[in-house]
């Protein structure tokens, strides 16, 4: 099915026909592919290395539907539709580390303000001139560049004093895990960045990394409301299987969680910190 050659093809296919572009640079090769061999859907992705960090389709009438980890039913659209229905009416504020595509901002609504923190310039560009998510999106989106850390906390303290009803953190997804994205010091951060009532959304869609742990361990050790949310989508389709967690400041109303079957419960949670992080420890035994 789609899963499995979606995101975890071969080396092989990084040579394969379709290939529109690719930029090489200090965070490697990013490729835009059409029709990549194993994709069964009329997809156009973006590749880097292994790991597909997007998708839409080429037909006109499907080419604004969200995709891969955030189709409709995902943790992330589950959160911000349940944010939205607690301020009925109101536009959003969202913040997203990891820009990708731009899938997510086929999720906002007129009014909305979206802004992409993205560390590789070169993701930007490619999402710009092959994608359309960014250009079709209903509400004012806009991307800054540079470490997602470093610039939410340059706008959480700057003049206009970001707060984020939703704050998304989407950097996980590859073979290098970004371990100051996910330390007590960096949730410190985001929970400064988060309006009243707002949610911070993590995915931990990950092959050789228990994030869960982590991610657990960081809501423990802040006292917050954390719930899981698996998505597994039936194979041959635009969506890939995902995992998000979605946390907030206690008494903000979260959605439901909904673990996968089969998945094993929650390991013993970790806790990193700025000065210490151990990946190994939540590596996956296979």
């Amino acid at each position: 099915g789609l899963l499995a050659a979606f995101v975890f093809a071969s080396p092989s296919l990084r040579n394969a026909e379709g290939t529109l572009a690719a930029d090489r640079n200090f965070y490697g090769v990013l490729r835009v592919q059409d029709r990549p061999a194993g994709v069964v859907s009329e997809m156009r992705v973006l590749r880097h290395g292994r790991i597909v960090h997007g998708a839409e389709f080429l037909d006109a009438v499907r080419r604004a539907t969200p995709t891969a980890y955030f189709v409709e039913g995902s943790g992330v659209a589950q959160a911000l539709a349940a944010r939205r229905a607690w301020t009925p009416g109101q536009p959003l504020r969202i913040g997203v580390i990891g820009l990708g595509v731009g899938t997510l901002a086929a999720w906002t609504e007129a009014g909305d303000g979206l802004r992409f923190y993205e560390i590789n310039p070169a993701a930007e560009r490619l999402a710009r001139e092959h994608f359309t998510f960014l250009a079709r999106a209903a509400g004012q989106v806009d991307v800054v560049l540079g470490d997602g850390r470093l610039s939410l906390e340059r706008d959480a303290a700057g003049p206009e004093r970001w707060r984020y009803d939703v704050l998304v953190v989407d950097a996980f997804a590859g073979d290098a895990v970004p371990m100051h994205l996910l330390t007590s010091e960096s949730m410190e951060l985001y929970l400064r960045a988060l309006a009243p009532g707002g949610v911070i959304v993590i995915q931990i869609t990950n092959r050789h990394v228990d994030l869960e742990r982590v991610v657990r361990g960081l809501a423990g050790a802040g006292g917050l409301p954390a719930v899981r949310i698996d998505h597994e989508p039936p194979a041959g389709g635009a969506a890939v299987r995902s995992s998000w967690m979605v946390l907030a400041r206690p008494g903000t109303r979260l959605p439901p969680e909904r673990r996968a079957p089969g998945t094993p419960p929650a390991g013993s949670p970790v806790l990193w910190t700025d000065d210490f992080g151990n990946i190994l420890a939540v590596l996956r035994v296979r």
